[in-house]
């Protein structure tokens, strides 16, 4: 008699097969984690636990990647080797968690994302200069950061749909920033780090888990804005207090990084936040900032004594900068300086399309000033050192994904409800804001910024949402908490 006649189908003969197998594939699990030392044992109960809640809720995932970004540096990395970090698994688990869940059980539904379009542009310009790159391993790896930047800000939009889940988020982020403060502040007080960190015997520059103090300043700069933001306009009374005081330890711990591309990143987004937030606050801005020119001017007029000026430049490291002229005070402005040269003659070089994007550390020695010929991995400008990997086609299309991602966050700006989220989307503008200004004096997109960037833009395209639903802000202060 056959199987089919006794109403025993062949998938109903595999199943005890397949129960078999995940049960001998379980004990082998547990008797390896078992004999592991405790610590690996404790990473792999975690990492299992980790990746089943990312299959059950892809939103996690989400979450998972703004803790890995900061810790994603603990250990040593070569900037001209190619390197899989936690952050890099993360993404692709939850982009395979996140279509099969839309393809198995929602069956569609997919999220427009405003941005996904300039974003497309600067790949394709960005794979256009890779037919040029003399070192195409790392142009595949600068191509393979900007796909992921792009592949997280889409997750982002499909997945950040409710307030709840934009709070878990923010709360997070927070909880990363805060965890990173605490790493700086050990640093500082205990003095533990490198001898080149220590200034003048004094302070030692805080650098977090990013191996250096500007890097670090960036990551903080990403969240700082946002915690000034939600404790001006939240609702609740504690919730403005907690965040406030968050925002200052995080403050506190930036200052001390000493990375004065910082300081003015953030001293830009506080004006633009106070213009866009308050009109009269507007008002002594633009007044502040008509005095500043008016000094400035004097100075240049020598109005200002030179004496007065020239300490003032000193005190920034600005004083006598000239590449044949290298002091101790001015050593870090004179290094920007070649780097800028070497970037500025490879633009002028190749004009269209760079030397290759990702090459500027190969293109280095070929285009160094005398004397100038170590690199530190980028041209410390990433405007400049676009155009020089890129060309102009490569900076017209990182400079419209700029314009893009500001009419984004402005979007949110303008139609979040008066309350928490106003004052999320306020700290987006200050946070990409920050972000702008820094580039123009170094490289943020390193140790995985890319990533936490496009957490921030899809949590714009949610904030933007909401207001347009007009959800009451009053009913997101318990989400966040909760969260």
């Amino acid at each position: 008699m056959s199987v089919s006649a006794l109403g025993i189908g062949r998938r109903s003969l595999a199943r005890p097969h397949l129960g078999a197998g995940a049960a001998v594939l379980l004990a082998a699990l547990g008797a390896a984690i078992a004999l592991a030392p405790p610590l690996y044992s404790a990473l792999a109960i975690a990492a299992v636990g980790a990746v089943t809640l990312v299959t059950v809720k892809p939103e996690v995932g989400v979450y998972l990647l703004a803790l890995t970004v900061p810790f994603q540096s603990l250990r040593g990395t070569d900037p001209t080797e190619v390197n899989i970090t936690i952050t890099e698994g993360v993404v692709a688990l939850t982009l395979v968690a996140f279509f099969a869940r839309k393809l198995a059980i929602e069956r569609g539904g997919w999220h427009s994302a405003p941005l996904l379009r300039p974003m497309i542009v600067l790949m394709a310009a960005m794979l256009l200069s890779f037919f040029k790159a003399d070192d195409q391993l790392q142009s595949a790896k600068e191509l393979a950061k900007w796909l992921e930047f792009t592949a997280v800000y889409w997750l982002a939009v499909g997945l950040l749909n409710s307030g709840r889940r934009v709070g878990a988020l923010l709360a997070v982020l927070t909880v990363g920033a805060l965890a990173e403060t605490a790493i700086g502040a050990a640093q500082v007080v205990l003095r533990l780090g490198p001898p080149q960190f220590l200034i003048g015997g004094l302070i030692l520059r805080a650098y977090g888990t990013f191996g250096q103090p500007n890097p670090f300043a960036g990551y903080l700069n990403l969240t700082l804005p946002i915690l000034v933001g939600i404790a001006l306009f939240a609702p609740g009374r504690w919730l403005r207090v907690w965040v406030a005081l968050a925002a200052a330890a995080v403050a506190v711990v930036m200052v001390t990084t000493l990375s004065r591309g910082a300081w003015l990143g953030f001293a830009v987004a506080l004006l633009v936040m106070g213009i866009v937030a308050s009109q009269r606050v507007a008002v002594w801005i633009w007044l502040s900032l008509l005095a500043g020119s008016m000094v400035i001017l004097a100075a240049v007029f020598g109005v200002i004594p030179f004496g007065v000026s020239g300490r003032v430049l000193a005190a920034f490291g600005l004083s006598g900068v000239s590449l044949d002229s290298v002091t101790s005070e001015n050593f870090s402005a004179v290094q920007r300086l070649a780097f800028w040269q070497a970037g500025l003659n490879m633009f002028q070089n190749n004009p269209v399309l760079g030397v290759g994007i990702g090459n500027y550390i190969s293109s280095y020695p070929q285009y160094a000033a005398q004397g100038w010929e170590t690199v530190l991995g980028h041209a410390h400008d990433y405007y400049l050192n676009a155009a020089a990997e890129t060309g102009l086609v490569g900076l017209a299309a990182y400079l419209l994904l700029v314009v893009a991602a500001f009419r984004e966050v402005g979007r949110a700006v303008a139609r979040a409800p008066r309350g928490l989220w106003y004052g999320v989307a306020l700290g987006l503008l200050g946070s990409l804001t920050a972000l702008s200004i820094h580039n123009l004096v170094d490289n943020m997109f390193v140790h995985g910024m890319p990533v936490l960037l496009g957490l921030l833009l899809g949590v714009a395209g949610a904030v933007a949402r909401l207001g347009s639903a007009q959800q009451p802000s009053t009913t997101i202060v318990p989400s966040l908490m909760a969260a």
